[in-house]
């Protein structure tokens, strides 16, 4: 992972300020178009091997559900997490919201909080279940 924090991991000490100071160049960036560290470049590849430019959002949380969904795949071979899982019932409900989520756009046609199309690209080539049903199949059933 490239998530390195100083409290984390005391033997990467300046490993971990450099990052800190990549995320302020990276602020800077975003703000004036242009920053004296960083090129589009340096942030593309940084982006490449998944650098953490936030480490306290959304999208940190996102990035540890996502991991539990790819665990939860593993261990049951698909992606629909329903409640009646024992020890996922947090991550069900996540799953339920990210549909909502999903469903809602807003007007100006972007998605509503962390329904980002990188998300959901990232969620599609998991096997994330956009729809599920309900309804039992009688082979499911029977199974």
């Amino acid at each position: 992972h490239c998530d390195v924090r100083q409290s984390s991991y005391p033997d990467f000490k300046s490993l971990a300020w450099w990052c800190t100071n990549i995320r302020a160049s990276y602020k800077e960036f975003q703000v004036k178009g242009k920053s004296r560290v960083l090129t589009k470049d340096i942030i593309k590849r940084l982006n490449d091997i998944g650098f953490l430019w936030s480490i306290f959002t959304v999208s940190r949380a996102f990035e540890e559900r996502l991991l539990e969904l790819q665990d939860f795949k593993s261990k049951f071979g698909h992606c629909d997490v329903r409640k009646s899982y024992p020890g996922y019932e947090s991550l069900s409900t996540w799953c339920t919201r990210t549909r909502r989520s999903c469903k809602e756009i807003q007007p100006k046609g972007k998605p509503q909080r962390f329904a980002k199309e990188e998300r959901i690209k990232r969620l599609n080539d998991i096997g994330f279940q956009w729809e599920v049903s309900t309804k039992k199949t009688f082979e499911k059933r029977v199974l």
